[in-house]
Parts: structure tokens; sequence; C-alpha cells
């Protein structure tokens, strides 16, 4: 399992506000078995279907489990405690937060590591498509170290952005609103609206 409390969460939410806002329909999937995801989109009720359904039962349909977070311009498929019984490996693309620390950095490359594993026994088609430094204090020499290393490491894979740690994400769970709409004009909010353009322009279709 991989460490917790990075902003893999917080990137997936607000990276999906921002493509939203930039026009994309988006569809955010939580496999994660603690749901963390869910429990940010507040959803009324209780879950009928969720993820788990869709990979195991044949009959349950894509309609049957999407949810709608209005407040935040996305649909998203719901996961709960049940995904744990579950195993998936089908994805293609990874994008990694990193928190700007050295033993996030280490932990990093651990799960790229994980990742040409994957590739090599399972996914030829998995890729890393970038890395994104969060929690970055501007002031903070440690910060800078760390983004100076993985730069030197990683190269082009790193984002020439990043996103600012602020007490403002801590917040957007608790109103149930992504950053985009939480605090409209913070750097938060113009790092996730700048990584939406930038994945949307390194996966654009050619005419």
């Amino acid at each position: 399992m991989q460490k917790g409390g990075v902003g893999k969460t917080t990137t997936a939410v607000n990276l999906g506000a921002a493509l939203a806002e930039l026009g994309q329909r988006v569809l955010l999937i939580d496999l994660d078995a603690q749901g963390h995801l869910t429990l940010y989109m507040k959803p009324s009720g209780e879950l009928e279907k969720t993820i788990y359904h869709l990979l195991v039962d044949p009959e349950t349909t894509v309609t049957d489990v999407v949810q709608e977070a209005a407040q935040m311009g996305v649909h998203y498929i719901p996961a709960d405690i049940e995904l744990a019984g579950a195993e998936n490996q089908l994805i293609n693309e990874v994008l990694v937060p990193l928190q700007a620390e050295f033993l996030a950095l280490k932990g990093m490359q651990e799960l790229l590591i994980t990742m040409e594993r994957v590739k090599r026994r399972l996914n030829p088609r998995l890729e890393l498509i970038g890395i994104l430094p969060t929690l970055y204090k501007q002031r903070a020499l440690h910060s800078q170290e760390v983004l100076a290393a993985v730069k030197e490491k990683y190269g082009d894979k790193v984002y020439d952005f990043w996103v600012t740690d602020s007490i403002r994400f801590a917040e957007t769970p608790l109103a149930g609103q992504s950053i985009l709409t939480y605090a409209r004009e913070s750097d938060g909010a113009k790092a996730y609206r700048s990584l939406a353009a930038k994945v949307i322009e390194d996966h654009r279709v050619p005419d």
C-alpha cells in the first residue's frame, strides 16, 4: 500500500474539477477500498452499487454505478471496503502527486519500481504521464532541494508548476467543494488549472 496523505485524492478531485471547468466531461473512478474520493463527494444516502459491483458482476453497468457531484461539475464511480476483495490491473496512465519531502521521494521511487514490474508482467501499456509536486513550501530549503532532486532524476516528467502547502485544502472536504470553487484565486486552484490544461494538451487526439 502506498503512503497516504500525499495528495492523491486531493489531486484527483481538483484536477477533475479543473478539467470540467475547461469544458471537459469528467468521470472520476474511486479505486481505493478506503473510499476517500467517495467520502469527499458526500454521496446522499446509502450506496447500493459501487466500482466493486462493476468489476465483479457482469450484469452491473456503468449507468448503475455513476453518481453526480453537481457542485463540482463532475461524475464519479464510488468505492467502499468491498473493493478490497477485487483486484484491478487495468489502469494505463499514472500521474504521481509527490509531497515535497525526502521520505516521499523515496516512496515515489519504490512506486515507480512497482510500476515497472506491473508493466513487464501484467500491463505493457502502463505509463507515467507526469509527477506533480504537492504540499510545496516555497520558502523552505528542504522543499527546494527535493524539487531540484526530482527534476534532476526525472527531467521533463516533472511538471513545471506545483501545488503549494495551504490550509485551504484541508477545508475543502468539509465544504464539499473543490479548491477551484472554494478558493478560486488561490495558488492551489491555479496549479490544478495548469495541470488540467497540460493533461488535455498532452492527450489531445490529432485532427
